[in-house]
């Protein structure tokens, strides 16, 4: 019964760029901290960092962030992943949305429910059995 958070959740929460969707995604993450149910991939983490270093967020707040997140990131993106993700990849615009599909196919592989503002999941949708949200 895991549950899978898009890095978009994960930025949110940790930046006031959007007051509604950081009480939005603060929400979900504390619930799902409280009963264990998240988790995450490296590229999660890899993209968090990234993002908060892009908006030039203090080094002591990304590395507060840091900490509180890589301990939900339990499994790595192996071959096999990435060859799921390589057959959808073939069928669309090759590399686009390459990270998202491999977000999608870490999450169908190890969770049940992916959670995303990113409306361009519902596009990627048929090409996986998770269940996939996107907050509105």
């Amino acid at each position: 019964m895991m549950h899978y958070l898009d890095t978009n959740l994960l930025v949110y929460s940790a930046v006031n760029q959007d007051p509604l969707k950081r009480q939005q995604s603060q929400s979900i993450i504390q619930s799902l901290f409280e009963v264990d149910l998240l988790l995450l991939s490296p590229l999660s983490i890899q993209e968090l960092i990234f993002t908060l270093s892009k908006l030039k967020i203090p080094k002591a707040q990304i590395e507060n962030t840091y900490s509180l997140f890589q301990k939900f990131c339990r499994y790595e993106i192996d071959c096999t992943i990435m060859d799921d993700v390589y057959s959808v990849v073939a069928e669309l615009e090759y590399g686009k949305n390459i990270n998202d599909l491999i977000h999608l196919k870490f999450a169908e592989r190890y969770c049940e429910k992916l959670i995303t503002f990113d409306k361009d999941f519902k596009r990627l949708s048929p090409f996986s059995k998770i269940s996939i949200e996107v907050i509105a």
